[in-house]
């Protein structure tokens, strides 16, 4: 796998709130937008450890962008929003890369 080109603190919405119902996986695949409004969305790969997501859990996450394109308008927003047909979740862009070595 390719390094993340990208880490994000990525929280999901409980259900009551518009988020999804079933929990989030490794390897997942999901539009993203730079604001609730925007009409522009960018495919991402979401990479993570420990296993699911579920709603209301915060976790920090690798990202694959799959143009250069949303990685830069992601990257400059500093903030962006899960889309799937609504907003599910949101994340803010980590400044610097995690250290996972203990």
């Amino acid at each position: 796998m390719r390094k993340p080109d990208i880490f994000a603190d990525l929280s999901l919405y409980f259900p009551e709130f518009g988020g999804r119902a079933k929990p989030l996986t490794s390897d997942f695949r999901v539009p993203c937008k730079v604001s609730r409004t925007a009409t522009n969305a960018w495919d991402v790969r979401m990479y993570f450890d420990g296993g699911p997501i579920y709603a209301g859990e915060t976790r920090r996450v690798g990202l694959l962008f799959l143009t250069s394109e949303g990685e830069q308008a992601i990257r400059k927003a500093g903030k962006f929003f899960i889309w799937e047909g609504r907003i599910v979740g949101e994340a803010t862009v980590c400044t610097k890369e995690p250290d996972f070595s203990g």
